[in-house]
């Protein structure tokens, strides 16, 4: 299976295929399920008994008790708002074509260190946002920002475009089902912008300043001024309680796979033999991506199954 001599030791193999041993990998499912009962139920510091006692062994009990941008799965089948993705031809040519008085903002996201700010182009401004919310949080934030100051503005019957590069982002929010607050409120303004107001969002492939006609010098200008207010949002220190939008569900995971990633490495460290094979045997993330299907088939029983090939 990993075409490796029969006499090859199980630790040596977990290291080379940057796995679990077989009880740590039973404890690591125990957490993910332990997780999603929580997500489902209201559960105590003191409900953490028995099954769920292992969410204090991996130290995410005070992680559950902040606040949270999960929620029950909600639907959305009126999206009165528009989500515009041209392809590269039309960027070469000098993008989508705007109406002169149409309303226009570039928003952006970035993360430095644990830090993580958003951008927004029309008017400048940088968004502080801590060390919890990702990156795309941050887009969508900055979508919500946009959504938020038209509304303060109380715009009527105006054309009102946001370009953003992350597809992931105006994907969730033109999508018919929701999981996260933070999507759910930029939903809700956006509907209630587009209540009087056309409103479109645009990708914008990674602001990376396409040439094409004279509009889209303004573009270039635009797309530098928006990465450094995204910039220096994430590295300014975020003043007020955190978390700024809730921790979202992919942090807990996070943390998971990083105490997945540690003990393979504690592992195989801590072996007292294979000392040859510890020479050319490193434990990696990219071998943790490259065996995703081993570790699924692992998961299901097929262990010690010989009968399918690993990846290349």
């Amino acid at each position: 299976m990993t075409r490796a001599m029969k006499s090859t030791p199980s630790v040596a193999l977990d290291a080379l295929l940057n796995i679990l041993s077989l009880h740590k990998f039973v404890k690591l499912q125990a957490a993910k399920s332990a997780l999603q009962f929580i997500h489902y139920n209201k559960v105590l510091d003191g409900d953490l008994v028995r099954h769920l006692r292992i969410i204090k062994d991996f130290k995410l009990n005070m992680d559950i008790k902040t606040v949270e941008d999960w929620m029950i799965t909600k639907t959305n089948y009126d999206v009165p708002f528009k989500v515009v993705k041209p392809c590269r031809y039309v960027w070469d040519a000098g993008g989508p074509s705007l109406r002169p008085v149409s309303i226009v903002f570039y928003i952006d996201g970035s993360k430095i260190g644990e830090n993580t700010g958003a951008g927004v182009f029309g008017p400048c401004k940088a968004i502080p946002m801590g060390c919890s919310p990702t990156v795309f949080q941050a887009e969508v934030q900055a979508i919500l920002e946009c959504a938020n100051i038209c509304l303060k503005r109380n715009y009527r019957f105006a054309k009102i475009c946001i370009f953003s590069n992350s597809q992931a982002a105006l994907n969730a929010l033109k999508a018919f089902t929701c999981q996260s607050k933070l999507v759910w409120e930029c939903i809700i303004s956006l509907k209630q912008l587009a209540s009087r107001n056309e409103v479109t969002l645009y990708w914008v492939p990674g602001h990376c300043g396409i040439l094409g006609n004279e509009n889209n010098l303004a573009r270039q200008g635009a797309d530098r001024v928006l990465d450094n207010l995204a910039r220096q949002g994430a590295a300014s220190s975020f003043v007020g309680p955190e978390p700024f939008c809730g921790v979202p569900e992919c942090a807990l995971r996070m943390k998971l796979k990083t105490w997945e990633m540690s003990m393979v490495e504690s592992n195989w460290n801590a072996t007292d033999t294979s000392k040859q094979a510890k020479t050319f045997i490193k434990p990696s993330a990219e071998k943790s991506q490259v065996h995703t299907e081993y570790k699924q088939k692992r998961s299901q029983g097929n262990y010690w199954s010989d009968d399918w090939p690993l990846p290349e």
